[in-house]
């Protein structure tokens, strides 16, 4: 048997719990980073101020208009923080090449609401980079049009490029009521339809069954206690009795994913997100939404404008895409410059989005409020149209300057509006990201000097 001396087992035991020490307290005093001397633009406001925030562990933990002390103290010299931007409505992650079929993830012809685009979703996709730069840090990944009522579910996703499983929840239920589907309208809108009153009839079938099961349950229960059973006969009886096993094959797993959803949008809990533009269908849909109590979310809405009362009172919020002036469609007569403004002023609650190729120019995200500023929308309105209320609408806690809220921050060199603006650091979740692009490195790779003919330069 191997013995060591006391005095070294004392020595190790004193050094390890030291080191145990160190470590732990390593683990529980996370860095803290303070950004000074910053003009916020929180989207809680319309005051801007210069002032300070603090987060640590990825999380906002105070906002001040004094100087406040950290671990990592940066000096923003005066210049402009924002929240993170959060685009909407298209197929970043999904889409690599619009050409190529293969790198598309974003639509199948035969979906439903089992049908979640997100868990394809790919953090390495070179257009995540290039959001990044336009002051982009999260994004609702939508599935494309297919032939069913119902395209899918839309999901929330971070654009740190880290390769993490996204979060399965679903951010809405999305459905397409644009003319240049196969199907008509009327009949989207009758199975849309068709399937929330089959569902409710269901789980009130269900509910009404339970109900009845229960009692006459009860009721053999009281007429048991009443008589005098034998209780030998009574084991054999129950020890005879095989307990019944329940098989779920492919199609009952889907179909619970269906009705989980389906559940979900009669509660209110998930979105109807409805890609659809003109005043007709958008009123169709208010009628969906008043009929079974849904959470509408209007997408595209370029007519949107000619029911806006309507909307208002309904209290749906829509998603259009500010720089949309022109009419590309029957459907898009009502296009102009000022919708976000003219629904704004109407009361209506307004996020703005990106529809034009926006997996590959959701950078662009900035120059549509930019340009929705410059025809009506007040400055602190279009901030929380790519912010505060699409973090609302889909359930993220980000989206503003305020304690508790997720640390996705940008700082800029100036106006985040225009196009000269230009993000120099962003953080999400508190991290740090990279602001560099495909393209950069392109430039650097075939711009850096070479002994070499420019065809053997790799």
């Amino acid at each position: 048997m191997i013995t060591f001396p006391l005095r070294q087992l004392c020595l190790g035991v004193k050094h390890s719990a030291l080191a145990l020490a160190l470590f732990t307290s390593n683990l529980s005093l996370a860095d803290s980073t303070a950004i000074v001397n910053a003009r916020l633009y929180t989207a809680t406001t319309a005051d801007v101020s210069v002032g300070s925030v603090l987060f640590e562990d990825g999380i906002i933990t105070e906002v001040s208009d004094q100087p406040l002390t950290a671990d990592h103290v940066i000096d923003a010299e005066g210049k402009i923080v924002t929240p993170g931007f959060i685009g909407s409505l298209n197929h970043l992650g999904l889409l690599e090449v619009n050409a190529v079929s293969e790198s598309d993830d974003s639509t199948v012809e035969e979906g439903d609401l089992s049908f979640s685009p997100v868990t394809a979703f790919n953090p390495e996709s070179s257009a995540i980079p290039l959001a990044r730069i336009g002051g982009v840090t999260r994004n609702i990944v939508t599935p494309g049009a297919g032939t069913k009522a119902f395209a899918g579910v839309a999901g929330n996703v971070d654009l740190t490029g880290d390769l993490t499983l996204p979060s399965s929840a679903a951010s809405a239920a999305v459905v397409y009521l644009w003319g240049d589907q196969e199907s008509s309208r009327a009949r989207r809108l009758g199975k849309i339809r068709a399937a929330l009153q089959d569902r409710r009839d269901n789980v009130a079938k269900s509910e009404a069954d339970n109900a009845s099961e229960a009692e006459t349950a009860k009721k053999a229960t009281e007429k048991e206690a009443t008589q005098n059973t034998d209780n030998e006969s009574n084991s054999q009886a129950g020890a005879d009795k095989q307990p019944e096993t329940k098989t779920e094959d492919a199609h009952s797993v889907v179909e619970s994913v269906v009705e989980r959803h389906l559940d979900e949008l009669l509660a209110g809990t998930l979105p109807l997100l409805a890609f659809c533009d003109r005043p007709a269908d958008i009123l169709q849909l208010l009628a969906l939404k008043e009929e079974f109590g849904l959470k509408l979310i209007i997408a595209g809405g370029d007519g949107a404008v000619a029911v806006k009362e309507q909307l208002a009172e309904a209290q749906v919020a829509v998603i259009l895409d500010a720089l949309n002036d022109l009419p590309k469609s029957f459907d898009n007569l009502h296009a102009s410059l000022n919708n976000a403004a003219t629904l704004h002023q109407a009361g209506v609650t307004v996020a703005l989005a990106v529809l034009s190729d926006a997996t590959h120019a959701l950078y662009q995200l900035r120059f549509g409020a930019g340009n929705a500023i410059a025809n009506g929308l007040p400055k602190d309105a279009a901030l929380a149209a790519i912010s505060q209320v699409p973090a609302q609408l889909f359930g993220i806690q980000a989206g503003s300057i305020e304690k508790g809220q997720s640390a996705d921050l940008v700082l800029w060199e100036n106006d985040p509006f225009d196009y000269t603006g230009k993000a120099s650091t962003m953080w999400i979740n508190g991290e740090e990201q990279s602001l560099e692009t495909r393209a950069d490195k392109l430039r650097d790779r075939y711009t850096q000097p070479s002994k070499l003919p420019p065809a053997y330069v790799k």
